[in-house]
């Protein structure tokens, strides 16, 4: 039987090898030696890399050079995983894991793997663990702790952004940053920029666009200097600038992005809809433009589809999901309050 199927085309075998991904494709690569040849680049379409273990032995740069070396070959899909909640309550100075903070693994990734991929097509940033089987999905992601080992500043993050924007095969990005995830105490010490301009760059050279973080502006609406305002290349994207429903409650709602929003830091929902729906106008391609603006307090998240001009409620774990539409009488908190007369004296 091996034999008949060494005669197949290779095309046929890769798609055999794909079907086995999720019943471990790695054992049959072990044991089926003369097939590696072509089960080898579809072992390694798919990766998976936490930047952070509690087995160093395991950390990023203690990989073995040939599947580092198999991996910026020929890797398609690739999720970068943000420290766990457990990691970042479990790690202190003294620590080996502290040894190497964030900003360190954030080089590692750019300079030593993204930049060295020869055939990307998607790549996401997000916190959680590994996901079962082969299929690599967008999800929501949990809670995580404060450590400050274990924060990214966003001058740590342009240099990932920049490498994606060259991606020329790139097709997906979703990067998922919540407030804990971010330093950005050292942003506004060294007076860096905004990267809503950079991420607009990148957002407009790919299909598909899945991003949160709590320090958005208009600005990534903006086109670059001579290029024109429309997404062409575009068809979803989806910007989430609300803050989560388990986020710290000092953290404000939607923050502005440093040197861009003066002292009052707070982003008005309504100019980010209204920046989405001048891009819309010009860009009659796109399918989904969505703004998430508004945690309620149970968990639910409220979105404006800047293309179909209408609002909708989303899981705020899964924010990209379409969701359920919000008639005009929904959209509001009132109904939060209707069983609860706040102004009683509950003491009587």
């Amino acid at each position: 039987m091996a034999l008949e199927l060494l005669d197949l085309p290779s095309e046929i075998l890769a798609l055999v090898f794909r079907h086995l991904r999720a019943y471990g494709l790695h054992s049959t690569l072990a044991v089926s030696k003369q097939w590696k040849a072509v089960a080898e680049p579809v072992a390694y379409e798919y990766a998976r890399l936490p930047l952070m273990r509690r087995d160093v032995s395991n950390e990023p740069w203690n990989l073995p050079t040939r599947t580092l070396g198999l991996i910026r070959k020929y890797n398609q899909h690739l999720a970068v995983l943000l420290p766990s909640y457990t990691i970042r309550d479990e790690v202190h100075p003294g620590e080996q894991l502290a040894k190497h903070p964030m900003q360190q693994r954030v080089q590692w990734l750019d300079q030593e793997l993204l930049s060295r991929l020869t055939r990307p097509k998607s790549v996401s940033i997000r916190r959680g663990s590994p996901l079962p089987g082969g299929e690599l999905k967008w999800i929501g992601l949990s809670t995580a702790g404060n450590d400050q080992y274990l924060r990214v500043s966003l001058h740590d993050i342009l240099p990932v952004i920049n490498t994606l924007t060259a991606m020329s095969t790139l097709t997906f990005v979703g990067i998922d940053l919540r407030p804990k995830d971010l330093d950005q105490s050292s942003v506004a010490a060294d007076g860096h920029d905004c990267l809503c301009k950079d991420l607009g760059a990148l957002m407009r050279r790919t299909m598909t666009f899945y991003l949160r973080l709590p320090c958005i502006c208009p600005k990534i609406f903006q086109a670059p200097p001579h290029q024109p305002e429309s997404m062409s290349g575009s068809t979803e994207a989806v910007i989430n600038i609300s803050m989560g429903f388990d986020d710290d409650l000092e953290i404000e709602h939607a923050t502005g992005c440093p040197q861009t929003m003066g002292g009052n830091k707070s982003v008005n929902p309504a100019s980010m809809q209204e920046a989405a729906r001048a891009v819309v106008e010009k860009t009659p391609s796109i399918k989904t433009l969505r703004i998430v603006y508004h945690t309620y307090p149970m968990g639910d998240a409220e979105a404006y589809d800047a293309v179909s001009k209408q609002r909708y409620r989303v899981s705020e774990q899964s924010w990209t999901e379409h969701g359920s539409l919000l008639d005009i009488n929904d959209a509001s908190d009132s109904d939060l309050f209707d069983d609860v007369d706040i102004f009683s004296d509950s003491t009587q």
